[in-house]
């Protein structure tokens, strides 16, 4: 716990400054975590050919690329070639690796990269975005601070035993419920600093809410997956925590719900 604490309390100010930051300094920061998360998947998932991994690095780095020039144009290209390389590779070297390789190679560009970039897409909204980023926060690692208090307090009845033996019911709601008043109050700042209407306080709320749900159902599927694989973490490279996928399984499914839904509401 106190290794936990330790590099928390070391990591926060360094993603303070890099999100205040945004540009392309948190582009290329979220490019690393997500292609250390990419390497720690593909070694979760057994893919031991270096000509799939290259592939799966390649298109990693030319979407961020895709993304640092805003052309997202680009993107069905991408996803295409990525696809077809997969396959005529899979061809050239058949039977040399199964299906299953191409797929998870396939499946951990969306489950990584892609999920992993909606940080920047929502900091780079105009206008709101340095505020409205943190809403991914808030949401996740809010949600996780209480849920575990609460759960450490009251938690009687288990949220998902074959997934993760100490996740309860009670922690879940004091999760979510402790996201969505850190939002209330977040809002309320929002609306004041900006001069805005104070709907958003609700609006944000909502957001958080709903959003602490996905960051547990987002937390419960990276335990299915390590369960599925029989590893205990995704890697060791943030100590008390695990690897990168550890630390951000929340993060991943609450960054495009806040995307998608602030792009449409607040924009």
């Amino acid at each position: 716990m106190k290794i936990r604490l330790l590099s928390s309390i070391i990591g926060f100010p360094i993603a303070l400054f890099i999100v205040i930051y945004g540009d392309l300094l948190l582009l290329t920061s979220i490019s690393i975590i997500a292609f250390i998360g990419l390497v720690e998947i593909f070694r979760a998932f057994n893919v031991k050919s270096m000509s799939v991994k290259v592939i799966g690095y390649f298109t990693h780095f030319i979407y961020f690329i895709i993304l640092a020039y805003n052309q997202n144009t680009y993107m069905t290209y991408l996803i295409s070639f990525y696809l077809l390389c997969l396959l005529i590779l899979f061809v050239l070297q058949y039977p040399k690796f199964e299906i299953n390789t191409i797929l998870y190679v396939f499946f951990s560009f969306f489950y990584v990269s892609f999920l992993f970039s909606h940080i920047y897409l929502v900091r780079n909204i105009p206008e709101y975005g340095i505020w409205l980023v943190w809403l991914i926060f808030i949401s996740a690692w809010g949600s996780d601070t209480f849920a575990y208090a609460t759960g450490l307090t009251i938690g009687k009845n288990l949220l998902a035993p074959e997934l993760s033996p100490k996740k309860t019911k009670e922690g879940a709601i004091g999760g979510v419920v402790g996201a969505t008043l850190l939002a209330c109050i977040f809002g309320y700042f929002f609306t004041v600093i900006n001069d805005l209407n104070s709907v958003y306080i609700v609006l944000f709320a909502i957001v958080a809410g709903i959003a602490s749900i996905l960051s547990q159902i987002g937390d419960l599927a990276a335990s299915a997956i390590k369960r599925k694989v029989q590893i205990k973490d995704f890697g060791n490279l943030i100590p008390g925590h695990g690897g990168i996928l550890d630390r951000f399984d929340s993060i991943i499914f609450t960054a495009p719900f806040v995307y998608y839904v602030v792009t449409i509401f607040i924009n």
